[in-house]
């Protein structure tokens, strides 16, 4: 306990306070997903139906199932980033970002094409969905997919906010995007009871979630900038196999 209360004694009172935020919205954001999830499902059953939520739920796995191909890739810029910001070599902290938002809009754009490829090929003539047409069926998959892409998309981001330590404001911002998302999904629910209009409503939230992460990202950018000149196929090569032992040990030869 007291190596535990010295080492927390050497830290800055800046440090403290980011430390003390970052706990405080985590602990937020996990009471926020507990109460949603025990919340949602059953309001859900009792405006759409549960044959609708089961509906829901399966098409809402769909792109889960790209999960698989997730590469990590913000996760090793977002290393790298913090590492050359604390030792002041921001052209490297550059270097990572660019790299990092050139991958992430590749990365999108092959799983844009793989769920089109999905969508006008596979037959979805299941019996969970016979009370669904085919038009309705492409267009929410279309809402959900998309929104899927577009939280993808908006790691760059969330990168960009938190890659110096500071994590509560993408905190706060996902617990009031994710309520506001699943409030619109009920209310409308109340009033049209479709789920073609639910899908409508989760792809508006995100669409306003990257809208806001997308705003505060221009404010508080400040030394980040996007420079093709600093990609990199090793470094991008890197980040398709992250591995953090690596990123660090090659972050420390700088």
């Amino acid at each position: 306990m007291n190596v535990i209360n010295n080492y927390l004694f050497t830290f800055s009172k800046n440090s403290k306070n980011r430390i003390k935020s970052n706990f405080i919205s985590q602990i937020s954001l996990n009471i926020s997903l507990v109460v949603t999830q025990i919340l949602f499902p059953p309001l859900m059953i009792i405006i759409y139906g549960l044959e609708n939520f089961g509906i829901w739920v399966f098409l809402t796995a769909i792109p889960n199932a790209f999960a698989i191909l997730n590469l990590n890739l913000n996760a090793a810029a977002k290393t790298e980033m913090s590492i050359f910001y604390n030792k002041k070599k921001i052209k490297l902290v550059n270097q990572a970002f660019s790299n990092s938002v050139v991958l992430t809009i590749l990365f999108v754009l092959f799983l844009g094409f793989l769920s089109f490829i999905l969508i006008k090929y596979f037959d979805f003539k299941l019996d969970i969905l016979k009370n669904l047409n085919k038009n309705e069926i492409n267009i929410i998959l279309y809402c959900i997919i998309i929104s899927f892409l577009i939280n993808i998309l908006n790691n760059i981001f969330k990168t960009a906010l938190t890659y110096k330590g500071k994590l509560a404001l993408e905190v706060y911002i996902e617990i009031f995007t994710d309520f506001l998302s699943k409030l619109l999904i009920l209310l409308l629910g109340i009033i049209f009871k479709h789920l073609l209009i639910a899908a409508v409503a989760l792809l508006i939230s995100n669409i306003l979630k990257i809208i806001i992460f997308y705003f505060y990202y221009l404010v508080r950018k400040t030394e980040l900038s996007l420079n093709l000149q600093y990609l990199s196929k090793k470094k991008c090569l890197n980040y398709l196999n992250y591995q953090p032992h690596i990123i660090l040990k090659q972050c420390q030869e700088f």
